[in-house]
């Protein structure tokens, strides 16, 4: 799974962050509407004509509505306490905004904030009751207050009806406009969540592949070395073996340019390998040319008869430096511990493909044990047929081995051309 997008991460981002600055807003809005109704309701009973508010009330009208005033500011300081404080203060404002009502018909204004109060502070049947009883609130002050509920109680009952359904229906929507709201803030959680986790696979996958690179590359590296260096002090040490006191200066003096000449390569083979370039062999001449001047050396240093022979059209390959460092690889096993008298590198150029074949008339062995069977298992920790199995492998081609005991070996490799 892969990590989102950076545009999509700050849409997300800014959903999340618009969802909050929207509540924010809200919340500020709720705060001050109702100190504003507060403040309408009362300046315009003030300014009332003394048949509608009679100036006898106004000096409880105004010590009611400091008292509404204290209980607001007392509600934010309790928004977060227990719920058995906020519904206390629930009540305590409704009975003062009912008095307010009777007081002035004009405070049906503030009766507004009654159903921002009862939104925020219950719930289900309580959240209808609390409404309907606002609602029948309004309505007495859109009647005239109790002078004209009694004088036209139809027309009262008719907008307490009226209030009551219009309250329910914006009860309704506001609740399912909280569950929408409710719903889309976890689906952004869950989104976040998601890229969070993305972004923390993402960076486990990162880790593992450069994990996998640093071990390609140490089993690379390994088998270079085996190929090249290992290879090349074999020889350095067969020649040196190889020497004997009684031998004449002629003789020995050969052995010694053989190893020297041996060594000379294994330090530029080594260079090469340490510095991950291509095979030297290969970097003057072609495929063929470097397999006949390995099977020269390699005859040499072991004594015995090397050949190479080519079937088809030469052609360059990228996979030439593999098949190079399999045949050394192979002679090197055949050298060691073939005990054979001829060895013969081939060389086949098919349409869509290069083989290999090296065959020895060596001792062999049971090829049904595999790539460490009886007579084969190399130096440097073994690395020589699994080595071969492994470049081979990693350049999408084939390996293979024919071999009985006292009938010799075939090692075969191909690769894409």
């Amino acid at each position: 799974m892969a990590a989102a997008p950076s545009g999509e991460r700050r849409t997300i981002g800014s959903m999340s962050q618009s969802s909050v600055q929207l509540r924010v807003r809200e919340a500020t809005t709720v705060r001050l509407i109702p100190y504003g109704l507060l403040a309408a309701s009362f300046l315009l009973s003030v300014g009332a004509d003394d048949d509608f508010v009679s100036p006898s009330r106004l000096p409880a009208i105004t010590g009611l509505s400091l008292v509404a005033v204290a209980l607001r500011v007392a509600r934010e300081r309790i928004y977060n306490t227990a719920r058995p404080v906020q519904l206390t203060w629930f009540f305590a404002h409704a009975v003062v905004m009912a008095a307010l009502v009777l007081l002035s018909p004009l405070y049906g204004f503030y009766v507004f904030s009654g159903y921002l109060d009862a939104f925020a502070l219950l719930a289900g049947r309580a959240l209808y009751t609390a409404a309907c009883a606002f609602g029948s609130l309004s309505a007495l002050a859109q009647v005239g207050g109790v002078d004209g509920a009694r004088s036209s109680p139809a027309v009262w009952l008719v907008l307490a009806v009226i209030n009551a359904a219009l309250t329910t229906a914006m009860v309704s929507f506001a609740q399912a406009r909280e569950v929408e709201m409710s719903r889309r803030e976890q689906v952004v959680a869950e989104l976040e969540q998601a890229h969070r986790d993305n972004a923390a696979l993402q960076a486990q996958v990162l880790d593992q592949a450069r994990d996998a690179g640093r071990l390609d590359e140490r089993a690379r590296l390994s088998r270079e070395i085996h190929d090249t260096v290992a290879q090349g002090l074999v020889g350095v040490i067969t020649q040196l073996e190889a020497i004997d006191c009684s031998d004449d200066e002629a003789a020995w003096r050969g052995r010694v340019g053989r190893a020297t000449e041996a060594a000379r390569e294994s330090l530029s083979e080594a260079r090469r390998a340490v510095a991950a370039l291509a095979p030297p062999a290969l970097d003057d001449t072609d495929l063929v040319t470097a397999l006949e001047r390995l099977a020269r050396s390699w005859s040499d240093t072991y004594r015995i008869d090397g050949r190479v022979q080519v079937d088809g059209r030469v052609v360059a390959s990228e996979n030439d430096a593999t098949l190079l460092r399999v045949a050394q690889e192979a002679l090197s096993n055949v050298g060691r511990h073939s005990g054979a008298g001829r060895a013969t590198v081939t060389l086949t150029y098919l349409p869509d493909s290069v083989r290999l074949d090296v065959r020895d008339d060596g001792a062999g062995f049971d090829s049904r044990d595999g790539v460490t069977g009886p007579g084969v298992t190399t130096e440097s920790g073994g690395h020589g047929l699994v080595g071969m199995l492994a470049r081979i492998e990693q350049v999408g081609g084939s390996f293979d081995i024919e071999s009985r005991v006292g009938g010799g070996c075939t090692i075969s490799a191909a690769v894409p051309a």
